[in-house]
């Protein structure tokens, strides 16, 4: 058996555009790291968007030995958005975010549930009973809504645990007590440092709801919080593991000024030479970066994805990924997706381009969010010479230009001899 103990961790750096935290050398932590603190003041309230939550605020995260980068999310808070809606509560058939702290401080608010009587439901949800207690009413929000104001003591702040992200926390296994436990040893990876790159003023618009000009803020430092292992420990100081790690790449799309088709083909070059495994796409559109409307409702701004009539088809190594026209229909894109990524929890009609009597199906609270979240995702499973992205459009008038994002898992090596070690593709 092994006493722990938690540590608490401040910043060894901090400002508005980028904070580092380092870990003590020569201890011997647990992998759940949990990045804590997260939020800012703001110079009036503002309710943090739905999908990404206080996580709108990060632009990149990376983990760092010294200048050796283990591991990173980027595009932070794209990249959380999405797998928020990933989380899942088998047991209740109900998007588990509801009912996961960690979900919960992070102010995410886009989840829902389908409600077939009135019975336990809260007051102020506009509920009216049908004669057929089977008839579904709506899907209900049900609000996690965390927001700013001017003071740090009483402005929400938010955690994120680095563990369920970073797979090089979960992934270097020791046998310790007879069990298998995921730790990390800073005799080993001496200089190991969290380095955070928020948003830029720029882009402030795009972390809270509503009209937003004017908007300022200033990040709380984060912290981390460690459990530490008291006592000796024989640890080998040779190993060897896999794990997986995000990669981005970006492709710009054309506007239009009026009704047409744009097709777009772009070579990504951010995968060559490496094994693929899975690729996630959203389509960003990078105006909501700004917004100075006072009647917007628009919960998401651009950490969603759009749904437009769209047909995507990748090339990998010259050979087309899809079949037919390849991903033609909203059905199939949702299909890639799942097949690739899992259960998704998204609320009726979101990825759709439109929805028919949505104020019949919909709470008013996630009416906005119809044509906000269409995903794209697919196996690829490959290892990558060449990859190249079609992608074709319709519009019926003007149409600004937008940004595919490709986020993609690839899997790496760490070899450890003797205390040192190296990282390459694997």
């Amino acid at each position: 058996m092994f006493n722990t103990k938690t540590s608490i961790i401040d910043a060894s750096s901090h400002s508005n555009s980028r904070s580092e935290i380092r870990l003590d050398p020569d201890r011997l932590y647990t992998g759940n790291i949990r990045l804590g603190n997260l939020g800012c003041v703001t110079n009036q309230s503002y309710y943090y968007t739905q999908t990404s939550g206080i996580y709108s605020l990060i632009q990149n995260i990376y983990l760092y030995d010294g200048k050796q980068l283990l591991d990173q999310l980027p595009e932070a808070h794209h990249l959380l958005a999405f797998r928020t809606l990933a989380q899942e509560d088998p047991k209740n058939n109900r998007n588990g975010f509801n009912f996961n702290v960690g979900q919960y401080l992070s102010g995410t608010t886009n989840s829902y549930r389908l409600e077939t009587d009135t019975v336990g439901i809260p007051p102020g949800y506009g509920v009216v009973a049908e004669s057929n207690s089977n008839v579904p009413k709506r899907v209900q929000l049900m609000a996690r809504e965390v927001n700013t104001t001017n003071s740090s003591a009483t402005t929400s702040q938010g955690w994120l645990n680095l563990q369920q992200h970073f797979k090089f926390l979960s992934s270097m296994m020791y046998q310790v007590g007879g069990q298998s436990m995921p730790l990390v040893d800073t005799s080993v990876f001496r200089n190991l440092r969290v380095i955070i790159e928020w948003r830029s003023s720029a882009e402030l618009h795009s972390c809270f709801q509503g009209a937003t000009a004017g908007v300022t803020a200033n990040m709380l430092q984060p912290q981390l919080y460690c459990d530490e292992i008291i006592g000796e420990m024989n640890l080998p100081k040779s190993m060897s593991f896999i794990y997986n790690a995000y990669e981005l790449d970006k492709v710009n799309c054309n506007g239009s000024v009026g009704a047409t088709t744009i097709n777009t083909k772009a070579r990504s070059n951010a995968y060559n030479g490496k094994y693929l495994q899975r690729l996630l796409w959203m389509n960003v559109d990078p105006a909501k970066l700004t917004d100075a409307n006072a009647g917007n409702n628009d919960g998401v701004k651009c950490d969603g994805s759009m749904a437009m009539n769209e047909v995507i088809q990748l090339l990998v190594n010259g050979q087309t990924l899809f079949d037919f026209n390849g991903i033609d229909t909203n059905a199939r894109k949702l299909a890639f997706l799942t097949g690739a990524w899992g259960s998704m929890n998204i609320p009726v009609g979101s990825n759709l381009t439109s929805l028919t009597r949505s104020s019949d199906l919909l709470d008013k609270s996630v009416q906005n969010l119809v044509g906000k979240l269409s995903y794209g995702g697919a196996l690829v499973n490959q290892r990558v010479t060449e990859l190249q992205v079609e992608h074709s459009r319709v519009v019926t008038g003007a149409s600004n230009a937008f940004t595919i994002y490709l986020i993609g898992e690839v899997p790496k090596q760490l070899v450890m001899n003797n205390g040192s070690y190296t990282v390459s593709y694997a």
